[in-house]
């Protein structure tokens, strides 16, 4: 039967010290278009057919492949059980072979011998001495007519005599029935010797790669010759030999970072064309069962990613993104280039990084059971994405097509796919709270209300990662951003209940690097707003979402605030140096087995007679002419978030306090203890109770742990960012218990702003001063310590940089903060 599969924060270790050992040439002693003596088998053979004395006087002969039906036969035979082959070849005496390589593409099966000891089967025969007529355990398809590549085994050179030599092979059919048969047959030596002594290799012909001291992982594949579909996974084994920071490692060195068993398959979509292909494995133990494990410095798990950049010749587009994308408040899977061997075959440079999945160190949400289908457990955790539907995909099962009516302007209809549960394991109960949440929410974006904090779109989204992924997928301009391969995750009502979206996936097409849609070369205009008739599935709520004025206030803060640090030019051209760095003579590699520089793959825009380097420039120039077009766009108003404490009652053992919230809402109302935490003395302060009031305010009971009184205790209290639209923390100013309700406490007077680089400390009471005030930046680090006199105005010449500053006094009643913005 023809069975036919379809083709389908970073780690930066330093490397230094590569070269690539290959000490000979390469010639092909045999060729599988030569000629072959062969048998077609109804019968069994003589048991010595694969000796050096057997006589095939009687076979016939014939040049390869040899078979029927796939269009790959030079020699058409019958449908046949079994098909025996044998080719010779002489090896004299004044020559030397280092490394025999046997490549061979078939269908169904094969056993190959070499002067009669076998040297490669495929792992589909379970017999030790298959019988012309035993059964397989499965089909397989020839490759090489479908542009696929033959598979290879490495032979013992000591098999080999001087004189004649006999390379005999035994083709399975999977039953004389079977609709088809291949084979073509390789044989490749390594010689030491100058001079011709065998034809040329084919063009396809890769010779093996042996690295030695490379300080870059390696990876090491072993499927057992089997070839590694798009579906199902096949059983294999892995190793990795990373020996450490600064310690040199070699393909052929011993395993140190995982050694055992995995199983494999290709994945992606349209990178499935790509003769790189991508993998997805799972790590496992000897009974087949998930095994969770580091890899590479990563946190344990057993779900993997083995990504091949081929489009992204510079191999920096997913590599930046997610490094940047790690650098904010949302996960961002982790990463670490390794180079890549199969079957002792290399593959180049590779990506190996962490699978999208619901885990501690991952999504971190909920585990969502089969039986959990009412009350808070239904809420979350889920998983959703938007994304190409497959041929597996199923309206109401696989996801759901949503269409709101009204309809946001030009929106086309989207697609939201369940990720998490699997689609074989959400139940119809969640798969219709999920729908229905989603629905729900896109109606409220759609609405009149949708920039109501209270009840519009605050309540449904976690609003300060909507920021984070638009400024990401704005960065990059990739074309499927906000329509495919965009992800979100839901959380359990009591833990909030929001969508939030990310992860971030998926930027190879991005930076410039796609022919098809002229707006992404242009490192000018917004991505999220560019809806139009026809642009299908391009998601709106990111078009919405900047019709509200504190969405655009928000998105220029976050924006100006990481360029001013995580995101300056300076760090990001830092790590695009060290990627390269990292990889300098690793891609150089990588390119001799891909041989692409220069050449157009899909789909390119600049890439005639590039270099690797000439790459490299082009991603550059596009990216920072990209940041610079955003510096100037995002127009909003910078935000200064803070909160102030008004009391509410104090009955001596416990006050009430309302917190208020100014440029800043809380991003869902489920507060808790846990949200906030009191500063001050005496330690034994604790919070009672909380409760929210609208996205604005809430309402909090501070009570003193073990004691009957709180008067005269005083107090900080902090609301971590976890819970509010912004992205840091908010702390009140130093609150004196009874300052409000008793006027016999002195309550400290005290003014401070910052103007023309000066911050100016004003007060009534300047009996109080202490004898300097200190200055924290916004990451909480000392940014000057400045000496006050006791007087009424005090002007500080600071020359701080622009940023929000906390300034702290420690006067005679207590700490006071405030909080300062210098400006340019």
């Amino acid at each position: 039967m023809k069975k036919i599969y379809k083709f389908t924060p970073i780690i930066l270790l330093l490397l230094i010290g590569i070269e690539l050992f290959s000490q000979g040439q390469w010639q092909s002693v045999v060729l599988a278009e030569q000629q072959w003596k062969y048998l077609p088998a109804l019968n069994e053979p003589p048991s010595d057919w694969n000796s050096t004395g057997f006589d095939d006087a009687n076979w016939q002969a014939g040049p390869g492949g040899i078979g029927y039906a796939d269009g790959d036969d030079a020699t058409v035979i019958d449908p046949v059980n079994s098909l025996y082959l044998r080719r010779a070849f002489v090896v004299d005496a004044e020559i030397t072979i280092n490394r025999l390589i046997l490549d061979i593409d078939y269908d169904d099966a094969f056993v190959a011998y070499l002067n009669g000891a076998e040297i490669g089967r495929s792992p589909n025969i379970t017999d030790s001495r298959p019988l012309y007529n035993s059964t397989l355990l499965y089909d397989r398809e020839a490759q090489m007519y479908q542009g696929g590549q033959p598979e290879r085994y490495f032979a013992d050179t000591s098999l080999l005599i001087t004189g004649v030599n006999v390379l005999a092979v035994h083709i399975l059919n999977n039953g004389i029935s079977s609709s088809d048969l291949s084979s073509l047959v390789y044989m490749h030596a390594e010689i030491n010797e100058e001079g011709q002594f065998y034809p040329n290799t084919p063009e396809w012909f890769v010779a093996p790669f042996i690295i030695r001291n490379s300080k870059l992982p390696i990876v090491k594949i072993n499927t057992d010759g089997q070839w590694i579909p798009d579906d199902p996974r096949i059983v294999a084994s892995m190793g990795i030999i990373n020996n450490g920071k600064d310690q040199v490692n070699s393909s052929d060195g011993s395993f140190t970072d995982y050694d055992g068993r995995i199983t494999i398959e290709t994945r992606g979509q349209s990178s499935q064309m790509f003769p790189k292909k991508s993998f997805a494995l799972e790590t496992q133990d000897e009974m087949g069962e998930n095994l969770n494990v580091s890899l590479l410095g990563m946190p344990p798990e057993n779900d993997w990613i083995l990504y091949a950049p081929y489009s992204d010749k510079s191999m920096l587009r997913n590599a930046l993104t997610f490094e940047m994308g790690g650098m904010t408040d949302g996960y961002s899977s982790r990463m670490a280039f390794c180079e890549l061997f199969i079957n002792e075959k290399y593959h180049g440079v590779y990506i190996l990084m962490e699978k999208i999945k619901r885990d501690k160190n991952r999504v971190d949400i909920a585990t969502l059971n089969s039986y959990e289908n009412s009350g808070d457990d239904l809420t979350g955790g889920y998983i959703f994405k938007i994304d190409k539907i497959d041929d597996d995909y199923i309206e109401g099962i696989s996801g759901f097509k949503s269409m709101p009516d009204p309809s946001y302007p030009n929106a086309m209809d989207v697609i939201y796919q369940y990720y998490y549960p699997k689609v074989n394991d959400i139940t119809p109960t969640q798969r219709s709270y999920l729908k229905e949440y989603i629905q729900e929410a896109e109606e409220v974006l759609i609405s009149s209300y949708f920039d109501d904090p209270d009840i519009g779109y605050n309540r449904y989204l976690n609003t300060g990662s909507f920021v984070d992924f638009m400024l990401i997928n704005e960065i990059s301009k990739e074309v499927d951003k906000y329509r495919y391969s965009n992800y979100m995750h839901k959380r359990k009502e009591s833990k909030g209940g929001e969508i939030i979206a990310g992860p971030i996936w998926d930027f190879n097409l991005g930076y410039g690097n796609v022919d098809y849609w002229e707006e992404g070369l242009i490192t000018s205009g917004w991505l999220y707003d560019d809806l139009h008739p026809g642009s299908w599935s391009l998601v709106f709520w990111w078009s919405r979402l900047n019709d509200d004025d504190h969405f655009k206030n928000l998105a220029t803060t976050r924006w100006k605030y990481m360029r001013q640090n995580q995101w300056s030019s300076a760090n990001v051209q830092a790590i695009i140096d060290s990627i390269t760095g990292l990889i300098d003579e690793a891609q150089a590699r990588n390119y001799e087995r891909w041989p692409i520089l220069g050449e157009y793959v899909w789909p390119n825009y600049n890439w005639q007679n590039n270099s690797y380097e000439d790459e490299v420039t082009f991603f550059s120039n596009w990216l920072f002419a990209r940041l610079a077009w955003l510096d100037a766009n995002f127009d909003g108003r910078i935000l200064t978030p803070a909160v102030s404490m008004d009391l509410l009652a104090n009955n001596g053992s416990s006050a009430e306090y309302r917190l208020t919230l100014e440029d800043d809402y809380f991003n869902h109302s489920f507060l808790n203890r846990a949200h906030f935490e009191v500063n001050g003395t005496p330690l034994t302060l604790g919070i009672e109770s909380v409760h929210h009031e609208n996205a604005s305010s809430a309402r909090i009971k501070i009570t003193h742990d073990g004691f009957s009184s709180i008067w005269g205790t005083n107090f900080t209290l902090t609301i971590k960012d976890s819970i509010l639209n912004g992205f840091r923390p908010l702390t009140t100013e130093n609150i004196l218990v009874g300052t409000d309700d008793d006027p016999s406490v002195t309550k400290f007077d005290l003014t401070l702003y910052a103007a023309s680089g000066n911050i100016y400390v004003k007060t009534t009471m300047p009996e109080m001063l202490p004898e300097r005030l200190v200055i924290y930046n916004s990451l909480g680090q000392v940014a000057g310590i400045y000496p006050l006199m006791q007087s009424a105005t005090n002007v500080l010449p600071v020359n701080l940089p622009p940023d929000l500053y906390i300034v702290r006094v420690i006067t005679s009643s207590g700490p006071v903060t405030r909080k300062v913005i210098i400006s340019e």
